[in-house]
């Protein structure tokens, strides 16, 4: 299980001067110089480069609001008649802030991408057993009678309505429930996931619950095409 991100202010790597401040981490105010651009690892913690704790539940216009900040500091503009390795830095770190702000501000993409900030591996595919089966029947129906298939076909998109709602309500309470963990981790000033009980299998649960999530939207698209192509009846 993977750590507690925390974001820790440093000192320029040009001048020495603190860095007091989120645009400061990444343009030094003192020299105005673009700080080199962060080790990269995998994943890069976007949490960190956009100084915001790590949530499941992001305020997006917070976050949009911190990307136009920072890339206005960090524009490459700014720095075209500057040192090479200026130029380098910018140019590096706006690549990093267009990644962070693709993944963030979309609610499916930052879960995947928090699993695996954590460390938490993929579990396997898990399927709605109920709504497999009905959409087996679904498949099979296509080559009868247009009125069975119609009568099925509405049936299983029913089910598929109220399990979709189900499953929304339930990662729902599932991300609130971590990000209560989250907090408790950095009131204690724990470091590390695995030290917040019961975080490591919420986090668990949680890659289990993605999985759904990507079932459930290859089944819409595959209805969509099953809807535009018809039954193909005797």
């Amino acid at each position: 299980m993977g750590p507690v991100f925390q974001h820790k202010p440093g000192a320029c790597a040009r001048c020495a001067h603190p860095l007091e401040d989120l645009n400061s981490t990444h343009v030094c105010k003192a020299c105005g110089r673009p700080q080199p651009a962060p080790e990269r690892t995998i994943p890069p913690d976007y949490f960190a480069f956009f100084g915001i704790r790590p949530r499941l539940r992001l305020n997006v216009t917070d976050l949009e609001k911190r990307f136009y900040e920072i890339s206005r500091t960090l524009h490459p503009d700014r720095f075209t008649t500057a040192a090479a390795e200026d130029r380098l830095a910018s140019v590096e770190r706006m690549t990093l802030l267009n990644e962070g702000y693709r993944t963030l501000k979309d609610s499916f993409a930052r879960l995947r991408y928090f699993l695996e900030l954590a460390g938490v591996s993929r579990s396997g595919r898990a399927v709605p057993s109920a709504l497999a089966e009905l959409w087996f029947e679904v498949q099979e129906s296509m080559s009868e009678h247009a009125e069975s298939a119609a009568a099925k076909l509405a049936s299983f998109e029913e089910l598929f309505a109220s399990t979709s709602r189900s499953h929304a309500r339930d990662v729902e309470a599932l991300e609130r429930e971590i990000d209560a963990a989250l907090e408790k981790a950095e009131a204690a000033g724990l470091t590390h996931s695995s030290d917040v009980l019961p975080l490591p299998e919420l986090l668990r649960k949680l890659s289990e619950w993605i999985q759904v999530e990507i079932y459930l939207r290859s089944l819409a698209r595959d209805v969509q095409r099953l809807k535009a192509e018809g039954p193909q009846c005797r």
